[in-house]
């Protein structure tokens, strides 16, 4: 195959084209909202989590651990 002016021009045309249809998808860019909406959700939820888990501890777990000790001292342990 001969390399002519034409070869290469064709060439280059065909690569700028391909280089601007790049540019212009934006389709991985829904992708990526996507992706921030659901690690956005997921920082939502584990902090909801920790706050519900340090609920759960300090009211119940506390309390079921001072009955326990109250028991135990009432029985004379």
């Amino acid at each position: 195959m001969q390399i002519t002016s034409k070869t290469v021009t064709d060439r280059f045309f065909r690569v700028r084209e391909t280089a601007l249809r790049l540019l212009r998808d934006e389709s991985g860019a829904t992708t990526i909202e996507y992706g921030l909406i659901a690690g956005a959700i997921s920082v939502a939820i584990l902090l909801s989590m920790s706050a519900i888990g340090t609920t759960i501890r300090d009211d119940y777990f506390n309390t079921v651990t001072t009955a326990m000790k109250n028991a135990m001292a009432a029985a004379g342990g």
